[in-house]
């Protein structure tokens, strides 16, 4: 996650992730419903998480940074990469496509997280970068996270300061 000594200093930086996912669940997923889960319906207790894949980009500027993103159990990541991508003929997308269209929403996430912050200065958003299996932030950071439902799709919302 690199060594940038400053995060964004944004505590509603959940809020603003969460928000840029709504859009995108309407607007790119053709989804109709995306909702917070509470802590008893979250996907922590669920084995597949144990195995979760996702995607991170980083929203940088002069001297911050924050890195956003998403993680999902792989069905859910393969349900998600069919939202996005449309249903392929075959049913089913291969792997590196279902983990290109993780980067690519992270990337979207990223962009609509960037366009909320506009009064912090200019921003840019890297390239994402893909994960597998859980995630541990660097000595300094914070991680936060919201569990989320979309359409039935569980995933884990993601914000390193």
């Amino acid at each position: 996650m690199g060594d940038m000594a400053q995060g964004l200093q944004c505590p509603g930086s959940m809020s603003l992730l969460f928000d840029a996912l709504r859009d995108l669940a309407e607007l790119a997923l053709g989804c109709r419903s995306c909702r917070t889960l509470d802590a008893e319906d979250a996907p922590e207790a669920s084995p597949e998480l144990a195995s979760a894949m996702g995607s991170l980009v980083l929203v940088s500027g002069s001297g911050a940074a924050l890195h956003v993103g998403v993680l999902a159990a792989p069905g859910d990541c393969a349900r998600l990469a069919r939202r996005l991508l449309g249903q392929p003929a075959s049913g089913h997308f291969p792997p590196s496509i279902v983990r290109g269209a993780m980067c690519e929403l992270a990337y979207l996430l990223g962009g609509g997280v960037k366009r909320r912050l506009n009064q912090v200065g200019e921003l840019s958003v890297g390239p994402p970068e893909f994960f597998d299996g859980p995630m541990k932030p660097s000595s300094g950071w914070v991680m936060r996270h919201t569990h989320v439902d979309i359409d039935h799709i569980r995933a884990t919302l993601i914000s390193v300061e």
